[in-house]
């Protein structure tokens, strides 16, 4: 293997898959060792000692190296020893299919649409998570009779101007077709696929091409009862022992771990980012105010149903996804409906960050120099929330924060038993 960015205790890991994938008779016949895909999630971030992320809707599914700043897509999935490669789902398009675009349009704007939204995606993630695009790889663990292979490639963006049509057999033809239910393509780099029935784009994974470990010999214990009991069970675990799986992860429970805070105002039944307020405070009227100034909008309904959750009257930390430190956080303004940080703009960093592709941050402390937001550009972004979460760990407390995707503030008031 190349030399990698980021720590990563290769024999932890190689151990953990002997002996994981020694159990694999647990769940399957097959010759395959068996590895759910979140088991190899839990054990890349343990190996790495980075952040899991494969549960926030997000493109990518960890965070390692210093600062947290290399974004990573955890895949797991077989390649047979006669064959070099296998086309992996990488991104799906259920929002953009139902608004009912994809359909009518024909394959190359089609194309050109899904490789567009692929990019903005990758892009928008890296500036929230503060990683280096550039430093994205795939971390890919590949299942073969009786072995597992380490494989790492690069975590491209789509080159849009070098997008050339395929046939189903890998061949370049001279164009696309009208409306092909699978479109193949490349950009000069990397072969995709487009499924047309399940809005999915997949992308073939080479294992010619990147870093490849040793093959990591995997021996599938046959009677795996009895190796569970009497290896397992019998020596590691006594009645005052608590067992915790590799893998385990708590359920967060709504309205006491989480909750879920609006990016806009739903006055009049229509979704609106207000003009003057919100996440365009620095658009007030009255004293003369610089761009940066914004809160996150705390409805009544939150403070009905999640009494608690937040500190009244107190500073509290907040973990941001593009800072190390945690800024400081508190509820502000007559109903304590503001969710604001100290300093102001450090929050607002953030979300502008996302939402606005032309921020730079020449334009904070400045007089504003732009419109206000729109509901459209939270659409663009494809969010329109954020979850803000309970922490619970020794050595970072308070909470964190994250972007949800667009519906995710009303499925939350749902769970919570709100009727709208």
């Amino acid at each position: 293997m190349a030399k990698r960015e980021f720590s990563f205790d290769e024999d932890f890991y190689k151990d953990a898959l002997i002996a994981v994938g020694g159990l694999s008779r647990l769940f399957s016949e097959s010759d395959l060792p068996f590895f759910h895909y979140r088991f190899v999630e839990n054990l890349f971030v343990r190996a790495t000692k980075g952040k899991n992320i494969s549960r926030q809707d997000a493109v990518f599914d960890a965070l390692v190296g210093e600062s947290n700043g290399i974004a990573v897509g955890v895949k797991t999935f077989t390649i047979k020893k006669k064959s070099s490669y296998s086309y992996e789902k990488v991104q799906e398009f259920t929002a953009l299919a139902g608004k009912g675009q994809l359909g009518k349009m024909k394959d190359k704007e089609l194309v050109q649409t899904i490789a567009k939204e692929r990019n903005r995606r990758i892009l928008l993630e890296s500036a929230s998570f503060n990683a280096d695009p550039d430093k994205s790889l795939y971390h890919c663990l590949i299942r073969r009779e009786g072995e597992a292979v380490i494989h790492e490639e690069p975590y491209p963006v789509i080159r849009m101007d070098k997008i050339k049509p395929l046939s189903p057999g890998g061949k370049t033809i001279s164009k696309f077709g009208i409306k092909t239910s699978n479109i193949h393509f490349h950009d000069g780099f990397n072969y995709y696929r487009y499924s047309r029935a399940k809005n999915v784009l997949l992308k073939r994974f080479e294992i010619k091409s990147g870093e490849n470990s040793k093959p990591i010999p995997i021996k599938i214990t046959e009677d795996v009862f009895s190796h569970l009991f009497e290896n397992v069970l019998g020596a590691a675990v006594t009645p005052d022992m608590k067992i915790t799986g590799l893998f385990d992860e708590p359920q967060q429970v709504p309205g006491i771990d989480y909750v879920v805070l609006p990016l806009y105002s739903t006055k009049g039944g229509v979704k609106a980012v207000p003009t003057k307020s919100g996440l365009n405070q620095w658009n007030a009227a009255g004293r003369q105010r610089k761009f940066g100034e914004a809160y996150i909008p705390v409805p009544s309904d939150i403070h009905k149903c999640c009494k608690g959750f937040f500190p009244i009257r107190k500073n509290f930390k907040l973990y941001l996804p593009n800072t190390k430190e945690a800024a400081n956080a508190s509820l502000c303004q007559s109903g304590y409906k503001a969710l604001m940080t100290n300093p102001n703009d450090e929050l607002c960093k953030w979300i502008f960050k996302v939402i606005d592709p032309n921020f730079s941050s020449s334009m904070y402390n400045k007089a504003p120099s732009r419109k206000p937001f729109t509901y459209v550009d939270l659409e663009t972004a494809g969010y329109d929330s954020v979850r803000v979460s309970k922490l619970n760990d020794p050595e970072r407390k308070g909470y964190e924060i994250q972007f949800e995707i667009i519906g995710a503030y009303e499925d939350f008031l749902e769970e919570m038993g709100v009727v709208k």
